[in-house]
């Protein structure tokens, strides 16, 4: 079996509505980032390979999609998702219709790649959700869990949901969210939210910090505060600003690198 070239890339396991709604999520993005700067630690743009036994259903949904690329068979056996390039993917979703099979696949992943995130789907997430967990996944999503959700918050907070959903979902070209981590050779690293956000006429917000080992968020942070390893901070402007500030800290930290290696010659 063929291996996949994809790097850094993402696995969508199964054809189905969940995946069709991934699907036509991923390509929104890849057409707004497609060309941000390389080494950014956003899932955004990232290439994605699609996993099924039905040959003629992949060809079929190829046909509408730009970047689609796919490999026929077996999502939980090890072979065909080393066929996906799993060994070296950033991320993948066990999608499929059954919860047995999402475990399975879930487990599967994990093992194959232990630094991988698994967002997987459950349709029971009150009796099957921490089995999911055990097996390795980082987030279960349940359909159903978040469509009730969604028709609550429609109802007694219209504005909000659609707020959001031009954040996140990139309706408005003009203003996004991102998540940057800070990484060990990341120019961030060491450095307060206000030195990294103190761009030239670039009114960049740093809303939210999330300490590294810490579940919980820091909303609205200390502008003096110190940003260490793995801490991931969340920062609001348009599209825009988030490549200016992506390709600022990528250059500063070409820069801090070589400065690291001239002091120690």
């Amino acid at each position: 079996m063929q291996r996949s070239a994809l790097k850094n890339h993402l696995i969508i396991c199964g054809i189905n509505r969940t995946s069709l709604s991934i699907i036509e999520e991923l390509e929104t993005l890849k057409g707004v980032d497609g060309e941000d700067p390389v080494g950014t630690v956003s899932a955004v743009g990232k290439d994605y390979i699609v996993v099924d036994l039905d040959e003629e259903i992949l060809e079929r949904t190829r046909e509408k999609y730009k970047h689609f690329e796919y490999v026929v068979g077996d999502a939980s056996d090890d072979e065909v998702l080393k066929a996906a390039g799993i060994e070296s993917a950033y991320g993948i979703f066990p999608a499929l219709n059954d919860n047995k099979e999402n475990i399975f696949i879930t487990f599967t992943a994990r093992r194959l790649n232990p630094r991988i995130r698994i967002v997987a789907r459950g349709n029971d997430l009150v009796h099957i959700g921490n089995k999911f967990r055990q097996a390795g996944a980082n987030a279960v999503v349940s359909p159903n869990f978040i469509g009730g959700m969604r028709m609550v918050s429609e109802l007694v907070r219209p504005d909000v949901v659609i707020f959001l959903d031009q954040l996140l979902r990139q309706k408005n070209k003009y203003l996004c969210l991102e998540e940057i981590k800070v990484t060990a050779d990341s120019y961030a690293l060491g450095k307060t939210p206000a030195e990294i956000g103190s761009l030239p006429d670039n009114n960049l917000q740093i809303i939210a910090l999330k300490k590294s080992g810490s579940a919980d968020y820091i909303y609205n942070p200390d502008a003096g505060s110190e940003l260490s390893l793995d801490d991931i901070f969340v920062v609001l402007g348009d599209t825009g600003q988030i490549k200016s500030f992506r390709k600022y800290l990528i250059d500063n930290q070409s820069v801090q690198r070589e400065n690291k290696l001239e002091g120690n010659k």
